[in-house]
């Protein structure tokens, strides 16, 4: 597993960012430790500490890589933004979600439970309505609590 700061989030705005990005990637690995525990996510995963306008996470399965914003503490909230996206890094590595090539409609969709989902996103709703995202957003908050709890002597 590599746990690495982005060279924004480390060079950029005149490094004003580089010592919480290098908090933020040891509290980073001392959160993956525990996750490692909990979650059957790749051993090669890369994740990437970096600034983000968008999103607080992302994961990529065909790279094996997790993005987070560097905007957020190291807190609870964090915490439940990495568990979010390790779970999806656990739900590809385990065949629990499956990337499609629709050829038909020149686009990507996933096979989740034997039913084919669109990947077409058209707003909110229907990105938080997705059954990986269902079971990403349900099992977030008590991974989180769970090495916070381990976590919280340490960095409090």
């Amino acid at each position: 597993m590599i746990i690495q700061g982005s060279r924004s989030a480390l060079e950029g705005y005149n490094g004003k960012h580089k010592q919480r990005t290098q908090r933020l990637i040891e509290f980073t690995k001392d959160a993956c430790n525990l996750y490692r525990e909990l979650l059957n996510f790749p051993k090669d995963v890369t994740i990437t500490i970096k600034p983000m306008k968008k999103f607080a996470g992302l994961y990529y399965e065909d790279k094996k890589e997790v993005d987070i914003s560097f905007r957020f503490n190291p807190s609870i909230p964090y915490l439940e933004i990495l568990a979010h996206e390790l779970v999806h890094a656990e739900q590809h590595h385990t065949s629990k979600i499956h990337p499609v090539w629709l050829k038909e409609k020149r686009a990507w969709a996933y096979r989740w439970g034997g039913k084919l989902w669109d990947n077409n996103i058209t707003d909110y709703q229907h990105y938080i309505n997705q059954p990986w995202e269902i079971e990403a957003f349900t099992r977030q908050s008590e991974l989180a609590l769970t090495v916070w709890e381990v976590l919280e002597t340490k960095y409090s």
